[in-house]
């Protein structure tokens, strides 16, 4: 039994011109809690990954610290973070070197809210400013606003007065490019745990460092043990007011949501939506209701993906009652882990029989008020 009574930050360098940083960051962040902090020095250096499991998991931290995922290594040691449901925070920041600010580039998903404490944190130790940059794909409109003042309001819950920028771009690194100086440290939330763990080399993080050659900072959270539909569905991923003659259109359009929002990888389209037709073929997704849910299983670790299309005029999913669907629920899970998914189509199949629910769906004009009424 754990009757440690202060909550326990490890950290571990690999890359002695990252120990420094990481060293510092866990001992501001572990003052920031009162928590315990601890370096940890393994002895065989040959058999690195099997000692730092062999400590997480006897130690059990609530944070750990550790050097930017590499490919030598890096994908166990997320897939481990993934399984084991750490919260982490990936650090690339060699010789420590100077930093004049903190850029915080907010995506609006889950990590925000933990972005905005550590940065402020580490802004403070250091005696920098921070300052929280939103890309917004495309030009403004009322769900760029929304999200701006989501980030706003978690910070004001913090007691953070950080300044905001909004940056309108075709993509985040050109958004990104446009606004970052050499001399900022980065801070920005991990992809989705299952792309985390077997798809981080086409990752946005890891995009960024590639291209970028400022310091990095990266955190993951934590699953939370109630499963909730905010975790798959970002605002990004509701899409009202779709428009498509045929399901494959549906599950096509779909598809790029996913592409545009960083959940898989651009060259995956074809593959995946010759997967979901041919499931399709055999028996239609449409579960009466006007709803469908498509579903491509893949050879994955943990997590999902998915988002949501509204179709107005409805889409012919071959129903067996014959009527169109109105509400596309996409879904990409592990082929052989369906926990999270059957949680998942339990919770919104509770709220798509009810007539009032759906019609709520259909009169909503922004993915803010549809995702309030899925999961209030």
């Amino acid at each position: 039994m754990d009757t440690r009574e202060n909550q326990l930050m490890l950290a571990y360098a690999n890359d002695s011109t990252n120990h420094h940083a990481l060293e510092w960051c866990g001992q501001i962040l572990a003052t920031g809690q009162n928590a315990e902090f601890r370096m940890l020095q393994l002895t065989d250096t040959s058999e690195i990954l099997p000692q730092l499991e062999q400590k997480i998991t006897t130690l059990q931290p609530d944070l750990f610290l550790t050097d930017w995922p590499k490919a030598e290594g890096g994908n166990a040691l997320l897939q481990f973070a993934q399984r084991e449901n750490l919260r982490m925070v990936f650090l690339r920041w060699p010789e420590f070197t100077k930093i004049n600010r903190i850029l915080i580039l907010s995506g609006g998903g889950i990590h925000v809210i933990r972005q905005l404490w550590i940065a402020q944190r580490t802004a403070e130790a250091y005696g920098c400013p921070a300052q929280v940059l939103q890309v917004i794909r495309g030009a403004a409109d009322e769900e760029a606003e929304t999200a701006r003042e989501t980030t706003r309001l978690q910070a004001r819950m913090l007691g953070i007065n950080t300044p905001f920028q909004i940056a309108y771009a075709p993509d985040i690194l050109s958004g990104l490019a446009a606004h970052i100086a050499p001399d900022d440290l980065l801070v920005l939330g991990a992809p989705n745990h299952w792309r985390l763990s077997e798809l981080f080399a086409s990752s946005l993080p890891e995009r960024i460092a590639q291209n970028f050659s400022n310091p990095l900072m990266m955190l993951l959270g934590t699953r939370p043990k109630r499963f909730q539909l905010r975790e798959v569905f970002w605002p990004s991923m509701i899409n009202p007011g779709m428009s498509a003659l045929t399901r494959e259109d549906a599950i096509g359009q779909l598809l790029d949501c996913l592409i545009r929002t960083d959940q898989i990888p651009e060259n995956w389209r074809e593959r995946l939506l010759q997967q979901a037709l041919a499931r399709e073929e055999i028996c239609s997704t449409a579960v009466g209701n006007e709803t469908a849910f498509p579903h491509i299983a893949m050879p994955i670790q943990g997590g999902l993906a998915g988002c949501l299309g509204i179709f107005p005029q409805g889409v012919d999913f071959a129903a067996t009652d014959g009527v169109p669907c109105k509400f596309v629920f996409l879904f990409i899970t592990p082929d052989y882990y369906y926990s999270d998914y059957l949680d998942l189509l339990a919770h919104i199949s509770e709220k798509m029989v009810q007539n009032t629910m759906r019609q709520q769906l259909l009169n909503s004009k922004t993915a803010h008020e549809i995702l309030d009424a899925l999961d209030p």
